[in-house]
């Protein structure tokens, strides 16, 4: 066998390897996305304290646990409290027509959850208790955004290229002076951004009229995978990008919410999605887009914690490597590489 060619056993091995793989991939993202169920989906309630009490016990009997009622002393209040992206929808007790405010923008999931859950209970509300139910929809979605997925559409672009490209230039940027490399993670994050928010704003219309605040926000969130990627491979190798993979592009996108809430992922998954960049990310675009940059404080927070870890991460490399004895090496030599040297004939 030629010194240079990787022995079949190696293949095989690397084979069984992305089957495991492909079951780890398949079964998480159809666990989080088959049955969404809502958990929480605050409601603001402006009326009897009494009737909160039935209303609440209503809505916990027809789906336990999916919607969490917040009292507002005025329809004023409720009303802002749905823009200001606090909660879901609105509902507000009057005698003879109730009202309930929605914003679809916010996720037409949670917003249709929202409308079934109050028209059911009030179909089977006793006589003596039933009104008329007059929804309106606060913040309705534009028909170059239909679905309201382009948020998520946008960023999971960024996300991918962000990947690959931090996966390069571990591969060939490591004769690199360190500087230069995050020189190149600048460059990138600014440039994917600017191409990505001319794409999605004014060439395709999708989201329309938020140019610069697109830019900022991709920017930031392509630095923060670019950066956790490449940092985690630096300290890791090969197995960072393992690593890399599984927190930011399968649990993360699994996680973001795009199709729907995160309010209606299971249990842990719904957890783990409030700390990731990608779900933070698309309640950025959202709420920056459609709802005047209301609520986004703590999502910048979250991106800007991963990019600063990640930046932490490519730093702390190198000394860590030397600290424990072990080189840095490439995904060649890390891996195929190194495996047909140690199964090749003595």
């Amino acid at each position: 066998m030629p010194s240079d060619q990787v022995p079949l056993r190696v293949l095989i091995r690397l084979a069984l390897l992305f089957v495991a793989a492909s079951f780890v991939f398949v079964s998480i993202n159809v666990f989080v996305q088959h049955a969404p169920t809502a958990h929480g989906l605050r409601v603001a309630y402006v009326g009897s304290p009494v009737a909160q009490v039935f209303i609440q016990k209503g809505l916990d009997d027809a789906v336990p646990g999916a919607f969490s009622l917040r009292t507002y002393p005025n329809a004023a209040s409720a009303r802002a409290a749905v823009l200001d992206r606090s909660v879901y929808g609105a509902f507000i007790e009057r005698k003879k027509t109730a009202l309930l405010f929605t914003a679809s923008a916010a996720g037409t999931g949670a917003q249709q959850a929202v409308e079934h859950a109050f028209t059911m209970m009030m179909t089977m509300a006793p006589p003596s208790m039933r009104v008329k139910l007059v929804s309106t929809d606060l913040k309705p979605l534009p028909a170059n955004d239909a679905r309201g997925l382009s948020s998520s559409a946008y960023l999971f672009g960024l996300l991918v290229v962000s990947f690959v490209f931090a996966i390069l230039l571990f591969i060939f940027g490591r004769a690199a002076a360190l500087a230069h490399r995050l020189l190149a993670v600048g460059l990138f994050a600014l440039g994917s951004a600017l191409v990505a928010a001319l794409t999605v704003g004014p060439l395709i219309g999708a989201l329309a009229g938020h140019f610069w605040a697109l830019v900022a926000i991709g920017a930031l969130f392509s630095a923060a995978v670019a950066l956790t990627t490449f940092g985690l491979e630096a300290l890791f190798g090969l197995a960072g990008t393992g690593i890399a993979a599984f927190v930011l592009i399968l649990v993360g996108n699994s996680t973001a919410g795009g199709a729907s809430s995160q309010e209606f992922l299971p249990d842990v998954f719904r957890q783990v999605a409030r700390v990731l960049p990608n779900g933070a990310a698309v309640n950025f675009v959202r709420n920056t887009v459609y709802f005047d940059g209301a609520n986004t404080g703590g999502a910048v927070f979250v991106i800007a914690l991963w990019a600063v870890g990640g930046l932490a991460l490519v730093l702390a490399a190198a000394p860590v490597r030397s600290w424990l004895g072990r080189p840095q090496k490439g995904l060649a030599s890390s891996s195929l590489g190194a495996a047909s040297q140690t199964d090749a004939p003595a």
